[in-house]
């Protein structure tokens, strides 16, 4: 496996290297061709255009003047005076087709004009010999002949000139990618050296990458928020699991005291089933505390794909059932608990989720409230697209300056005479199911002087209600 993971490894440097260097020659190529058929046509054009300039100026000089061969030989003198640099031809007939004269500088171009005025088509080429027979009405017949050498040899000087650009071209790039590749390569080594700095340390700091172009900037900020929330997460957790460790083991070592008081002594019955109803109490909030935990983690964790916790469920009739224990608690401490509940409450989401949620409050108001004090809870579902808890004690109320603090998890705000501060578990939960279910929660005085905690969730996950 190591192996076959080696083999598919790569480096960026080499990558771009590769890439600047093959689209560059790919385009050199391209602009090449395109010029290289572009002066080709030139010169082809180039070429028909002498001919028949040739031709016109041949039978315009000879059709003005009288003569035979002479004529003939003079007129080609002034021609080839015009074009030095490409060697002519001239043959001409009468329109009877008897020769009159003939002239022309090289033998081979004498020899590729035709012997007949009739035999080869109008245009002709042979190699670097281009010809053409013209006829003018009631004239004579010519045939010119020229040697394209010196014409060509442009083509060949362009193709030469441009291969030599593409070379240098291919070169320059290469040398900028080799530059620009080491450049990226010498930030990213930079960043992965300063992140495994960073880990070795156990403390978030910032990636400097000064100079770096905005992608390797970007990349550097996205790592190093990754790291703070690493280093908050691990903080969190450590902070959670001291704090649980301290918590969890207070009320452990007082029921192991207790219950060994309990065995030492010779109690009677009323003792013993004081102490047990102590330690079923103790044991309820550590039993709260454990699943609160889990609750909280498990909303905490990621979705797996094709998993759907949500169901159809209806509080009208899961509200009396859940709060059952919740009742008899409020009874033990004096408390009176009152549920309304209004309209429709049918809604889809996680049930467990949002039922410890409404449990946690009722169970948080119930603590709260001195005895003789009176919790109530109304559920409202008299809106279609949204469902209200609102859930009043008459405790002590809680500051403005720690409403958004209460819903943090582990916090635990300055408890009231005579109650023991709780795990901070429960209104993180609360928070965590109403979140998830894309509602709010929201923190206000309770009419009767203690805390009222409104909540809006809507009938279906994600669709929260207007802010």
């Amino acid at each position: 496996m190591r192996e076959a993971n080696a083999s598919r490894s790569w480096s960026l440097a080499g990558r771009m290297r590769l890439w600047y260097g093959a689209s560059t020659l790919v385009l050199a190529a391209m602009l090449a061709s395109l010029g290289a058929w572009f002066v080709n046509a030139s010169v082809d054009r180039e070429i028909q255009s002498l001919l028949r300039e040739e031709a016109e100026e041949f039978q315009a000089m000879f059709h003005n003047t009288a003569g035979g061969a002479e004529r003939v030989a003079q007129i080609c003198t002034e021609l080839e005076m015009l074009h030095p640099e490409v060697p002519l031809a001239f043959r001409l007939w009468t329109p009877e087709g008897e020769l009159i004269g003939e002239a022309g500088r090289l033998v081979e171009l004498a020899e590729v004009l035709p012997s007949a005025p009739f035999l080869p088509p109008s245009e002709w080429s042979a190699g670097s010999f281009h010809g053409l027979l013209d006829q003018r009405p009631n004239g004579p017949i010519l045939a010119v002949a020229l040697d394209s050498t010196v014409l060509e040899s442009l083509h060949v000087i362009f193709l030469r000139t441009m291969a030599l650009i593409v070379l240098v071209a291919v070169a320059l790039s290469l040398g900028m990618g080799e530059l620009f590749s080491r450049r990226v390569s010498r930030w990213l080594k930079r960043v992965a050296l300063q992140i495994q700095h960073v880990r070795s340390l156990r403390q978030p700091a910032p990636v400097q990458v000064q100079g770096a172009p905005d992608e390797v900037r970007e990349v550097a900020e996205a790592l190093r928020g990754m790291l703070q929330e690493l280093h908050r997460a691990e903080e969190d957790s450590r902070l959670m699991t001291a704090g649980l460790a301290h918590e969890l083991g207070s009320p452990i070592q007082n029921l192991l005291g207790e219950t060994e008081v309990l065995l030492l002594s010779e109690p009677d019955a009323a003792e013993t089933c004081e102490v047990l109803a102590h330690h079923l109490e103790e044991l309820r909030e550590l039993a709260d505390a454990v699943h609160n935990l889990t609750s909280l983690l498990s909303a905490q964790r990621p979705a797996v794909a094709g998993m759907d916790e949500s169901e159809r469920f209806d509080l009208d009739r899961e509200a009396p059932i859940r709060l059952q224990r919740e009742t008899r608690l409020a009874a033990t401490r004096g408390v009176q608990l009152e549920c309304e509940r209004y309209g429709d409450l049918s809604l889809q989401g996680d049930k467990e989720a949002l039922m410890r949620a409404l449990r946690n409050l009722v169970c948080n108001a119930v603590a709260w409230s001195p005895q003789g004090a009176t919790v109530r809870v109304v559920l409202d579902g008299r809106q279609a697209d949204r469902i209200c808890w609102t859930v009043d004690d008459e405790g002590s109320g809680i500051a403005d300056e720690i409403r958004d603090q209460v819903f943090e998890p582990l916090f635990r705000g300055p408890g009231a005479e005579g109650r023991r501060i709780g795990y901070g578990l429960g209104l993180a939960l609360v928070k965590s199911a109403v979140d998830a279910q894309g509602g709010r929660v929201r923190i206000e005085a309770a009419p009767g002087g203690g805390a009222r905690f409104q909540v809006e969730i809507g009938r279906f996950p994600g669709s929260a209600p207007p802010r």
